[in-house]
């Protein structure tokens, strides 16, 4: 159906006066652009990541804990575009393009053609949700599961400490920051199957690995990483 020449100037004029902006630059998006303009979307920081002996990811977590595929979407650096994006996102509370970005995940990652039964994000503690108001993992889990059909599991397991912040601790101090903060509530939702864990940026993996061992301690088959940005630092 074709859109009604009036609302369709309504439409421009407003877009003239009052223009959507870029997540990144914050230049005005064009009509057909969607949180990032063309040149940005050109410049995303891609990792590009395969299901090899080059991976990052699966060099990073080898010896830690026993996972089926690991992959990120975007290289996070210190004043990038992926840092600049998730400021976007965990501050400015841009749950929009959380899911946005999470679809792309999405899509990037269909090109392994791999297999998943459900999609988990890494929770937050209840008192870090409440502050923020949303969780950004599992609204990144959502554009992920809306684009791929994958079904979304945001029960079952949960944070039990509100743990101190990681961005200046060193590997073992996160360790200890996150060792036994998770917990199974319902294992019977999680065994015997093949599951994406999700969260926003991987730097250490301590995060990660204290999750998916509660997740194979209730039986889980098989359990893949994904998250939406790699540190470099």
């Amino acid at each position: 159906m074709s859109i009604h020449p009036f609302k369709e100037y309504i439409s421009d004029f407003v877009h003239f006066f009052y223009p959507v902006l870029c997540d990144s630059c914050k230049k005005p998006l064009m009509k057909n652009e969607k949180h990032l303009c063309l040149n940005c979307h050109l410049e995303l920081p891609y990792t590009l990541f395969k299901n090899s002996s080059d991976n990052e990811m699966i060099k990073l977590l080898w010896g830690r804990v026993q996972i089926k595929y690991a992959n990120s979407l975007l290289y996070f650096k210190k004043n990038g575009m992926a840092q600049t994006l998730m400021h976007e996102i965990k501050y400015k509370g841009n749950q929009d393009l959380a899911l946005y970005l999470g679809g792309l995940m999405a899509q990037k990652i269909s090109e392994e053609k791999l297999i998943f039964d459900m999609i988990v994000p890494v929770p937050l503690h209840l008192k870090k949700l409440k502050t923020r108001g949303f969780n950004q993992s599992a609204k990144i889990a959502e554009g992920f599961s809306n684009s791929s059909g994958i079904p979304l599991e945001l029960n079952g397991i949960i944070r039990t400490i509100n743990t101190e912040t990681q961005t200046k601790k060193k590997r073992f101090e996160r360790w200890e920051n996150t060792d036994g903060k998770f917990f199974v509530t319902e294992p019977q939702k999680f065994k015997n199957k093949r599951i994406v864990l999700i969260d926003d940026v991987i730097t250490t993996g301590a995060t990660i690995e204290a999750c998916c061992s509660e997740l194979v301690k209730a039986g889980a088959s098989e359990i893949s990483i994904f998250t939406l940005c790699y540190a470099t630092f």
